[in-house]
């Protein structure tokens, strides 16, 4: 949108000339920035704490329902120290700090040298802006709400923060906690390629996506020249981006429809001491993080370091896909109801993962190399450590640790607490494999060399005969994988990243609106949907289906070979 453009060059412009006029006042500018410093260096000592307490206490999910007086008991006022007055009050000064702090000179390592970034493909999806509009329909009406903003991006050295929250603010969508409901459209806000510094939180809102740039795609179906987030060294706040900003109306088992997508985001500038995370995710279902590398300062760098990837401590469910983790206290910090994660990497992390409650989670295919722990479970449902809720069910299959002094540290296990299954997975120069701290007992041990777990697991489990029996630290049959379900020597699940079809041409694209479909939640769609499957199954390409309410009033046929995307949610 050009406001967040305009926004945002207008606000570097003026703090430029600002910056010149103070500049020939030596002795004003050097007491005002001095005066900036101390302002900020007490409103991210206030945050430090706030985010020490938040990360020390995290809190599960409160499964009953709060009467009235309840309500208002947990809508107290906030104590007089309150970070976000200091916050406001430092933004001004904060951007002339950082301008000239050399710290702020930024540059990725580079890694997979010998990759080319590709051509522009000129794909149907982040195609002109003229095709662009068309294909989405940017009319009065619902281009105010349902839109692609471009932000301007730079190097790294203008604060994007403002321009970047104004941008994801323009339609509403339960923003700041205004409401508890829904929203009719949902907003993509999209990033291009270059790096977007920010002082503090991105916030965002319900019914939202933040995506980059998706048609530079590899054969891992990873996409180049990702942009970066930078969080500079005077950032405030809990989470780079986060969904939840700790309203009493935000409900974290009704924040939905939520998905963050191609991104890298830096937070090693950050004060050590700070407890800053990647993104703060504390979010229910149609939730989802993809394809997000976490840059965090490395453990044997610093070892007082509390950085982290991902800060989640309650929700209701989501969707973790191929996510890279650098460094950092804590790669992933978690606890939800549900969650199913597929393809996490950790590398030089002091713990990678670790789960403070769960209900039941499912994670496969996790790599982590070189971190002194893997993963750190505590808190069990009803173990010695139980605080009430804890660890449910936890089931590791598919995975791949490389020098790490314990792969597994649990305090759950007992004879009423977690069900924890560990399945085919193998275990390169590990010391441990699995250790309950509670008894300082060592239940797998590692070595040398490469160490295989085929299934392993303490929990309650059912025979096919329906018998059920308590098992403490034991190895349990292995369930039979049909070879046309795995892939690899150590036969590891087949797994692929979901097509996106980002790439193709406009000739391969049916639109669904352009043949007929109406999506305005009161005309009959049956037949021309009918129709345009049909002939999208029988040219071989791909039926896109712009946001709607498409009304039907009879069966819709799903023939063999169709492909269909909608325009948001995948």
């Amino acid at each position: 949108m050009p406001i967040a453009v305009l926004a945002t060059g207008h606000h570097y412009s003026h703090l430029h000339s600002h910056h010149k006029r103070a500049s020939n006042n030596s002795s004003h500018d050097g007491s005002s920035l001095q005066a900036a410093r101390k302002l900020l260096a007490a409103g991210q000592a206030a945050m430090a704490h706030i985010n020490h307490a938040i990360i020390a206490n995290p809190r599960p999910n409160r499964l009953e329902v709060l009467n009235s007086t309840e309500l208002r008991k947990t809508r107290k006022a906030p104590p007089p120290l309150n970070y976000r007055n200091v916050t406001s009050k430092s933004l001004k000064a904060r951007d002339s700090g950082n301008r000239t702090s050399k710290d702020l000179c930024y540059s990725m390592a580079r890694t997979r040298t010998s990759i080319r970034e590709p051509a522009q493909t000129g794909g149907w999806l982040l195609s002109p802006r003229e095709a662009l509009a068309r294909l989405l329909r940017l009319d009065t009406k619902f281009g105010e709400i349902l839109k692609i903003l471009a932000l301007k991006a730079s190097n790294g050295a203008s604060n994007n923060t403002a321009a970047i929250n104004k941008a994801i603010s323009i339609g509403g969508r339960c923003g700041r906690g205004k409401y508890t409901g829904s929203i009719i459209y949902p907003a993509t806000i999209y990033f291009p390629p270059g790096t977007y510094k920010v002082s503090s939180s991105i916030i965002q809102y319900y019914n939202t996506e933040i995506i980059s740039n998706i048609s530079h795609l590899i054969c891992s179906s990873i996409p180049l020249n990702l942009p970066t987030i930078l969080a500079a060294p005077s950032f405030v706040g809990l989470g780079v981006i986060t969904s939840n900003v700790k309203f009493s109306r935000y409900l974290n088992q009704n924040n939905f429809l939520r998905s963050v997508r191609n991104f890298i985001i830096d937070i090693r500038l950050t004060p050590a001491n700070a407890q800053v995370c990647g993104i703060h995710w504390q979010v229910a279902q149609g939730t989802s993080l993809k394809n997000i590398h976490f840059y965090m300062t490395k453990f044997k760098d610093d070892p007082e370091t509390t950085q982290q990837g991902i800060y989640i401590e309650n929700g209701s469910g989501g969707f973790l896909s191929d996510l890279y983790f650098v460094g950092g206290k804590f790669g992933a910090y978690m606890g939800n109801q549900q969650f199913t994660a597929s393809g996490l990497y950790f590398e030089e992390a002091e713990t990678a993962i670790q789960i403070h409650w769960d209900w039941g989670w499912t994670m496969q295919n996790i790599v982590v190399d070189n971190c002194k722990t893997g993963l750190t479970i505590v808190g069990g449902a009803g173990g010695p450590m139980s605080t009430g809720q804890g660890i449910g069910s936890l089931h590791l299959t598919d995975l791949r640790f490389h020098y790490v002094n314990v792969a597994v540290s649990t305090s759950v296990m007992s004879d009423n607490s977690t069900a924890l299954l560990l399945s085919n997975s193998g275990f390169y120069n590990v010391d441990t494999i699995v250790q309950d701290t509670f008894k300082n007992q060592v239940l797998i041990r590692g070595g040398k060399g490469t160490v295989n777990v085929n299934t392993w697991g303490f929990g309650r489990v059912t025979s096919a005969n329906s018998t059920a029996a308590f098992y403490n630290s034991a190895n349990l049959d292995s369930p039979v994988r049909n070879d046309s379900l795995v892939t690899g020597g150590r036969k590891q699940f087949f797994t692929r990243c979901r097509p996106k079809y980002d790439d193709l041409g406009f000739s391969q694209i049916l639109d669904a609106k352009a043949y007929g479909a109406k999506g305005d939640s009161i005309t009959d769609n049956t037949a021309v949907l009918n129709y345009l499957f049909s002939a999208a199954a029988n040219m071989s390409v791909i039926v896109y289906v712009p946001f709607g309410v498409y009304i039907i009033m009879d069966t819709v046929e799903i023939p063999v070979g169709l492909r269909v995307i909608g325009q948001a949610w995948p």
